[in-house]
């Protein structure tokens, strides 16, 4: 149940699409528990929105409807752990508790943790959704083997406990809750690794999480937080952070505050600037995807360790030269922007394999980008009036969207492209003379898939 460790915003997103994909065609690749069947059909409903979506209007942003379509669903069990988890029943049941290592309590009405539960001296997971239990009883402490207990939807305000301290447990989650302060308790849990509190009424950080000195990801989406709440005691051990569809105007700290933050997700936030002085030798991963800036932050090209950024989905008019700072660049998102050009800076980030340009104002690209060792290059839904200058030079290119701009020829230079998998240039004003069916032919002929 940890969270995984994002790299590409991209690879999230279709991971939803995949999952999203196969609940629309009922293929069964997990186990979905809903409250009642009218959720599940509305679950259902939403899924196959999502995906024609997806298919038809690229340019929406999904994200209301997947907020939604979480709230339908009690527990999404993966394929690869159907059948590892005890429900209540089969625990009631069970005569030999100490070989359950996982329980899943989903949708019940208790307000307690059954105390079969404690009889299970090998239990490593206790999953709880949709009931009303509301206390953590002293007696976890008996279970030497717990790792993870998670406490989701049960509307909680405040979560009691006489826990002591707790050697064992790394994952503690409590998402989508009505929680409005994380428990100054949680420095009881010693070896603490994961906090998830998303999805609640949380504004502020307390600092005794300064004293778990294991914790290395904390999930604080979908919650309150405002910069002046932010209270930060440094914590060196962090490494994951995601503060996204919160209100903030602004980073709420300087990054020095986690010297060892490797990953930033500051998504779906009010965000205009960023004042505070970052730092930070270690950040990776950084996202502003959905917030409300008109430029690219000057302070974020001192992150020359940033191998991920995305930027997706604001008002950015300009990449200013300054982007050949980031030498460390792998993939960079500026689509859904009001770009107008790139700098030709662009063509010195030797590292950078994914560019996302999509629904900009771009009439051309720098010729050096034929500089580059890119392998996915999406710029549909601009204005390019033909293929980017010097394509024929990306030979490690796998993927080339440019669909939806305002070109006239398809260049037979395309077939040079050995490792070329994908091309999309749908809605352009290509004239479907011979030599272009020719040449759809050939990429045909080597299983590249085409849109057109």
């Amino acid at each position: 149940m940890t969270e995984s460790k994002l790299r590409i915003t991209n690879t999230l997103y279709y991971i939803h699409v995949f999952l999203l994909i196969c609940v629309a065609t009922n293929d069964g690749c997990a186990q979905q528990i809903f409250r009642s069947s009218s959720d599940s059909i509305k679950y259902r409903a939403l899924a196959i929105e999502i995906v024609d979506n997806l298919e038809n209007y690229p340019k929406r942003d999904n994200e209301d409807l997947y907020r939604l379509a979480e709230s339908y669903l009690v527990k999404d069990i993966p394929a690869h752990a159907k059948g590892q988890y005890a429900f209540y029943d089969d625990l009631i049941r069970s005569n030999r508790r100490d070989t359950i290592k996982r329980i899943g309590l989903y949708n019940l009405k208790i307000k307690e943790i059954p105390q079969e539960v404690f009889s299970c001296v090998n239990l490593i997971e206790l999953d709880i959704s949709a009931c009303k239990i509301k206390r953590l009883p002293k007696s976890l402490n008996n279970l030497k083997q717990l790792e993870t207990l998670a406490i989701n939807k049960s509307k909680i305000k405040r979560l009691r406990t006489r826990m002591a301290e707790n050697e064992t447990l790394k994952n503690f989650d409590v998402a989508h809750n009505r929680i409005r302060k994380i428990p100054k308790w949680m420095d009881r849990f010693k070896s603490l690794e994961y906090l998830n509190v998303s999805g609640n009424k949380i504004r502020k950080l307390p600092g005794t999480l300064a004293d778990c000195k294991e914790l290395a990801s904390i999930n604080l989406s979908y919650n309150r937080v405002k910069n002046m709440d932010m209270k930060l005691v440094s914590n060196p051990t962090v490494k994951s952070l995601n503060l996204s569809h919160n209100r903030l105007p602004d980073l709420p700290f300087s990054l020095s505050v986690f010297s060892n933050l490797e990953e930033l997700n500051l998504s779906y936030n009010r965000i205009q600037e960023l004042s505070k002085d970052i730092p930070n030798k270690r950040l990776e991963f950084l996202s502003l995807y959905s917030n409300q800036l008109d430029h690219i932050p000057g302070k974020l090209f001192a992150i020359a360790s940033l191998q991920t950024l995305d930027l997706s989905y604001n008002a950015i008019k300009i990449v200013p030269a300054d982007i050949s700072k980031l030498t460390s660049l792998v993939s960079l998102s500026t689509s859904n922007n009001v770009l107008v050009q790139l700098p030709e800076e662009i063509g010195t980030l030797d590292k950078l394999q994914n560019l996302y340009l999509e629904n900009n104002r771009l009439k051309a690209l720098p010729g050096s980008l034929s500089k580059l060792h890119l392998i996915r290059l999406h710029v549909e839904f601009n204005q390019l009036s033909e293929f980017p200058s010097g394509f024929e030079r990306l030979t490690a290119l796998e993927e080339l969207y440019v669909g939806n701009n305002l070109i006239h020829k398809l260049p037979v230079e395309l077939l040079g492209l050995e490792n070329l998998s994908v091309l999309y240039f749908e809605s352009n004003f290509i004239t479907m003379d011979s030599g272009v069916k020719d040449t759809i032919e050939k990429m045909k002929g080597r299983q590249i898939q085409i849109k057109y």
